[in-house]
């Protein structure tokens, strides 16, 4: 099975630096938009049969822009969500930042922001949308998802510890391919 993992394409949010909460209403800017029907192509030269998506406006925008343009399903999942930042979204990631980096590791694992999740909770969810996707039986799909969720997959994917995720940068409309085979996830792209 072949997993192509997209970064939602661009919003004006982005531009700006702050980080999206749960629910925002913001939808693609005009060059998002252009991202997007660019991952048309390679949707079909990896011959993608279906596209999963976070019901996300900015996700959800870019999947339909996908399955329009390669004439397959979407099927929206809601736990391919961005980690719930609670009060703490809607602030600058820097900003974000600043406060983490005040913790060691297990407490950033844990940690909880005011009516938000932690990151260990969006590892489990994650862990089980992947065994969803997977159950499916397709052999080729597209993952649309957020940068935040992206960075949570990488250790689950490649099996590394958590920390590998700090590693990890996923631009706007970014695509990663992964190779599912006997049970082991290879990255292709």
């Amino acid at each position: 099975m072949k997993i192509l993992f997209i970064r939602h394409a661009s919003t004006e949010k982005n531009y700006k630096g702050f980080m999206h909460k749960i629910g925002d209403t913001a939808g693609l800017s005009v060059e998002g938009r252009d991202q997007a029907n660019n991952l048309i192509q390679i949707c079909l030269n990896n011959n993608v049969e279906k596209v999963f998506s976070s019901p996300e406006r900015r996700a959800l925008e870019t999947a339909e822009i996908i399955v329009k343009g390669i004439n397959k399903d979407l099927e929206i999942v809601p736990n391919l969500i961005e980690r719930d930042w609670g009060g703490w979204a809607g602030q600058s990631w820097s900003e974000v930042e600043k406060k983490l980096k005040t913790m060691d590791l297990e407490k950033r694992y844990t940690f909880v922001p005011p009516s938000g999740e932690s990151w260990q909770q969006m590892e489990i969810r994650l862990k089980s949308t992947l065994s969803y996707i997977i159950g499916k039986g397709y052999q080729a799909v597209g993952v649309v998802t957020h940068e935040g969720a992206l960075r949570g997959f990488m250790p689950i994917l490649l099996d590394l510890p958590k920390q590998e995720s700090f590693k990890y940068h996923f631009e706007n409309a970014s695509v990663k391919i992964f190779e599912l085979e006997n049970s082991v996830f290879t990255e292709i792209k």
